[in-house]
């Protein structure tokens, strides 16, 4: 089924796209790995301006709106979504956008060696309005980093570096014609390609450092990213993070919050050794992020005398919440810290019951801790 949804365009376009899509004026063709089949979908991927040589210029009027890719048993599927130049004010296009509808879904099949591609579907409507076909560039489009400058400091980022290392080994590989393709002779071959690494340069570089090392997408919201983490469901589920967390309740509508309660089997295992019959210290604490997000971490004191935290609680303010210090009540961190003891259980026999609490002059803190443990001796902090 072609995504409509993720192309650029008013809901009038989206309109017209169904109908043309109803008449039958979609371009749809399915193509085998077969050398006849394949120089047909050459054919008409050239045509169209559809070819990998093509789509690499940086003239080119063909945009990415959406892609997926998905593994099977002879290598990977790649499906791509390419939109004819869509509106530069959104996208920051090279081409004012004329409202041509022109879009492409282009499924490939690339081998386990992912050194060859074939094209295996064509979805596409590839009429252009008489605009389209006149349209010249409105601004220089932007020159894309060298893909090897983008490994080499996607490489630095993984291991820690900052922005002024990875400026410094930039200018310094720079220097030395150290990248990959670099050299004076071949200037030509190199010239759709940037080896500089700009200021600008380091917001995409850390998205696609996220998207690489944790599967964070930070062009989708943050509470959808911990969901892919969490849903044994989804792709991007993570075991070992899951396993951490023994409480997660997403927001699924305006009523509710976000609460995720982590503990990992370590935490768990030190909150029997040192908070059981013993100490607890619970504090709290606001904006440690732009989102309206609170965090309660309780932590037990270990032979050394140094805190060691045993569980953390996360959850968001309420809807409409103004100030984020005030989204918290005794009924919220009464349910999370219930939920804590529960998943606790037993141990020999013995609930998990910790003989003093110390807080600072938090009412509802303490509150909530008498309510789930009511001999509970609470303890002021000294600052």
């Amino acid at each position: 089924k072609l995504k409509i949804r993720y192309l650029y365009c008013s809901e009038e376009q989206r309109t017209q796209l169904a109908r043309l899509r109803s008449a039958g004026r979609f371009h749809t063709r399915v193509f085998s790995p077969s050398t006849g089949s394949q120089v047909a979908a050459t054919q008409l991927c050239v045509q169209h301006r559809l070819d990998s040589q093509s789509l690499e210029q940086l003239e080119s009027k063909w945009s990415i709106v959406w892609s997926t890719k998905w593994a099977t048993r002879t290598g990977t599927t790649k499906r791509v979504l390419y939109q004819w130049y869509e509106d530069h004010a959104i996208r920051r296009a090279a081409y004012i956008y004329t409202g041509c509808l022109a879009h492409a879904d282009v499924t490939y099949q690339i081998g386990e060696d992912s050194k060859m591609s074939v094209v295996t579907r064509v979805l596409a409507y590839l009429e252009h309005n008489n605009k389209c076909r006149t349209a010249e560039l409105d601004k220089i489009p932007a020159i894309p980093l060298h893909e090897h400058v983008v490994e080499v400091a996607l490489r630095q980022l993984g291991n820690g570096a900052g922005i002024n290392v990875i400026q410094s080994t930039n200018i310094d590989m720079l220097t030395h014609l150290a990248y990959r393709g670099q050299s004076p002779a071949n200037a030509l071959a190199t010239i759709n390609h940037c080896y500089n690494i700009l200021p600008s340069d380091f917001s995409r570089l850390y998205r696609q450092h996220y998207r690489k090392a944790f599967s964070i997408d930070v062009k989708i919201a943050a509470e959808h990213n911990v969901d892919n983490w969490l849903n044994p469901d989804s792709t991007h589920f993570k075991p070992d993070l899951h396993k951490s967390v023994f409480q997660y309740s997403a927001r699924a509508s305006e009523g509710e919050r976000l609460k995720i309660s982590i503990s990992t089997p370590e935490m768990k295992d030190a909150a029997w050794a040192f908070c059981h019959k013993k100490q607890l210290v619970l504090d709290g604490t606001f904006g440690l992020c732009t989102s309206r997000l609170l965090v309660w971490i309780a932590l037990g004191v270990d032979e050394s005398g140094h805190g060691l935290p045993v569980a953390m609680f996360l959850f968001s303010a309420p809807s409409g919440n103004c100030a984020t210090h005030a989204g918290y009540d005794t009924n919220i961190l009464a349910e999370l810290l219930s939920g804590w003891k529960s998943w606790l259980g037993e141990r020999h026999g013995e609930r998990f019951t910790p003989y003093a609490a110390i807080t600072d002059t938090d009412f509802k803190e303490r509150g909530a801790l008498l309510r789930v443990w009511s001999d509970l001796i609470l303890l002021l902090c000294k600052f």
